[in-house]
């Protein structure tokens, strides 16, 4: 029998985090704290940190095995434990923060939480429920500069006790990851374990251009929660190709989605793993508000481009134009009429021998606009509506 040989290589999150900090030290995520302050870190420095906090977790007592709890929003420092945590061979359980404290207290007991990472501006949420979990040894909060409650440990305080150069352990590609419990719409939630085989495959499929087509030159705005399905996992596919990433933190909506800080005075957003509710959102915003005539049917005026402010319509210009990402994010496909949905594939054939454009992406992404975007582009192409 003939044996292969290629290596034989695990796949585990720890060579995603290698691959951020030597070939990407200078990718860069951007985040937005409650007070609306900025943040940047480079995926270099990330790295560091996050060898200092599973050094940290170490010393507080957590083992292989042990679940290591996160009750936060989107930001860099929950990326920092989205990789610590199962890198030192614990398993990371995001914690849904917009279930009931019941939910809840039922979910951090039936995973066994050890340690819990929580959000300064969330602790009044935790409070409700901490008391229902008697495996939590250790909580740790991130704060906004404040000390942290009575019990508490202080997030940067501990990584700042810590040195440099942790030493992962080599795992097998086997091992527990990551926990996320469903919102128990069919009785009680129940959680599924992503192991690191199965987070690096994911995360490979995710960089497909016949899936999200991440790469390098994208600026990622995950508006999906990180504690919902690992945020698609577009935190681990950002790390593996260098895409920027920019995190709202707490503020979702649609002014703090689109307002510069966020997007327009970094850089134009090419990518948003969004929902359709958040979509809508944005939308709603700038539609203007409707009027019922006396003596007539209720007119709705729909916007266009022009009624939007200019560094909002940039950055739909390059969801739209720029020359790798001719589509909205998958998170946009949902239920929308079969005309948009017709005309939006007659502008992607149109499209197609502009030089600009990567045929393989248009032909593998058919997109599904939104009546604010395709409105305009009817109009500007009356030809192609036809």
């Amino acid at each position: 029998m003939i044996e292969g040989t290629m290596m034989d290589y695990p796949l585990t999150l720890r060579s995603v985090l290698e691959r951020a900090r030597t070939i990407f030290p200078k990718g860069e995520i951007v985040s937005k704290g409650a007070d609306k302050t900025l943040r940047r870190v480079t995926f270099g420095a990330l790295a560091a940190r996050v060898g200092k906090l599973a050094s940290a977790l170490a010393k507080l007592g957590v083992k292989q095995g042990d679940r290591v709890a996160t009750l936060c929003w989107n930001h860099d420092r929950h990326v920092e434990a989205y990789m610590a945590v199962p890198c030192m061979g614990a398993v990371l359980h995001t914690l849904n923060l917009c279930l009931h404290p019941h939910d809840l207290a039922y979910i951090a007991k039936h995973a066994g939480d050890s340690v819990v990472i929580v959000d300064r501006s969330l602790w009044p949420l935790f409070e409700k429920f901490r008391e229902g979990v008697p495996s939590i040894r250790h909580v740790i909060v991130v704060g906004d500069g404040e000390p942290p409650p009575d019990g508490a440990l202080d997030y940067e305080a501990l990584l700042a006790a810590e040195p440099d150069g942790y030493a992962f352990p080599d795992l097998p590609e086997s091992t527990p990851a990551a926990i996320c419990y469903t919102s128990g719409t069919t009785g009680n939630p129940k959680g599924v374990v992503y192991t690191h085989r199965s987070t690096v495959l994911h995360t490979l499929a995710t960089c497909l251009a016949d899936t999200m087509g991440i790469c390098g030159r994208d600026v990622l705005l995950p508006v999906v929660p990180m504690f919902h399905v690992n945020a698609w996992g577009i935190p681990f596919a950002a790390l593996m190709t260098g895409a920027k990433l920019v995190f709202a933190g707490p503020h979702l909506d649609p002014e703090g989605l689109l307002e510069g800080h966020t997007l327009v005075e970094h850089q134009p957003g090419t990518d948003r793993g969004s929902g359709p509710i958040a979509v809508a959102a944005v939308e709603q915003h700038f539609r203007p508000p409707r009027e019922v005539a006396e003596d007539g049917p209720e007119e709705v005026e729909v916007p266009c481009r022009r009624d939007l402010p200019d560094g909002v319509a940039q950055v739909l210009d390059a969801q739209l134009l720029h020359p790798h990402r001719f589509r909205l994010a998958v998170g946009v496909r949902f239920a929308i009429l079969a005309q948009v949905d017709h005309i939006a594939a007659k502008l992607i054939e149109h499209a197609l021998p502009r030089p600009w454009l990567h045929i393989g992406q248009a032909r593998a992404n058919r997109a599904y606009f939104t009546h604010l975007l395709a409105q305009e582009w009817i109009a500007a192409m009356p030809d192609i509506a036809a």
